[in-house]
């Protein structure tokens, strides 16, 4: 768990072809990570998490990784805001904060299904909405909303 706020940017590195403002990822550690000169870098990030490239740090100094293979760029990231269904049966507003649980749905076909489990939530997390974007219609009738949303 990070132990920051969770709207704080973050410096870490990525691989120099995916530093741009803008570019999301997964965060995944690697067990070539542990022993790694960058570790302490690259270990503020939450497995599991997505994030965002917020901003370019420039250097001069070349940076090798050896789970990638592949020169790093330093950049600042922060969690990526994320696109998830929430139960709507009550009237939400923006930056309403909550805690967000996955439906229990066992539907795998679903075209909704990358909403109602997203990449980068866990059942429990808080989350803030910044975005009600509409209802979900959904096959199952569960009475959803898609939000656009923000971990706190």
């Amino acid at each position: 768990m990070i132990d920051k706020k969770r709207n704080e940017k973050i410096i870490t590195l990525v691989d120099k072809y995916t530093a741009f403002e803008g570019f999301k990822f997964i965060f995944r550690s690697n067990d070539v990570c542990s022993v790694c000169n960058y570790y302490n870098i690259c270990n503020k990030l939450e497995e599991g998490r997505v994030y965002e490239v917020v901003g370019i740090i420039k250097t001069k100094n070349k940076i090798f990784c050896k789970a990638t293979n592949e020169y790093m760029q330093p950049v600042e990231v922060k969690l990526s805001s994320i696109v998830t269904s929430i139960r709507g049966g009550i009237p939400f507003d923006t930056d309403v904060i909550v805690h967000w649980h996955s439906i229990d749905c066992g539907y795998k076909e679903c075209k909704f299904r990358n909403i109602c489990f997203p990449t980068g939530l866990k059942d429990g997390d808080k989350i803030k909405i910044k975005e009600i974007i509409g209802r979900v219609h959904c096959p199952l009738n569960y009475n959803l909303l898609e939000i656009n949303a923000e971990l706190v």
